[in-house]
């Protein structure tokens, strides 16, 4: 079976849809409300940007920085911006740290 290029192209819009609807969901799961589907995009296109290629990874950043106030094409926050932009880190040393940040910066505001 051999698949055109065109085919692959709406599996993959199909692929991006069914994930962005997955976040959608969690995030109205876990906090009460969900990002519009152009700022899910937005936020999932900068998070490829950082290198960041698992769903995983992914949601996480795209749930932190959604919470955090970024709003693409706004840059992130700048705590968040120095963190992915540093190409000495791996993507997922990039989420934990991302993660411990967010943590301590709930303990402060708190």
């Amino acid at each position: 079976m051999q698949l055109r290029e065109a085919q692959m192209q709406t599996l993959g819009e199909q692929h991006l849809s069914a994930f962005l609807g997955r976040f959608e969901q969690f995030a109205q799961d876990r906090v009460g409300r969900a990002p519009e589907r152009p700022l899910s995009q937005a936020l999932f296109d900068r998070g490829r940007s950082y290198g960041l290629l698992s769903e995983q990874e992914l949601v996480g950043y795209m749930l932190l920085a959604w919470g955090a106030g970024a709003r693409p094409p706004t840059p992130d926050p700048e705590w968040i911006l120095t963190l992915m932009t540093d190409p000495h880190r791996t993507a997922e040393d990039k989420i934990r740290t991302l993660f411990d940040l967010a943590e301590q910066r709930a303990g402060v505001r708190a």
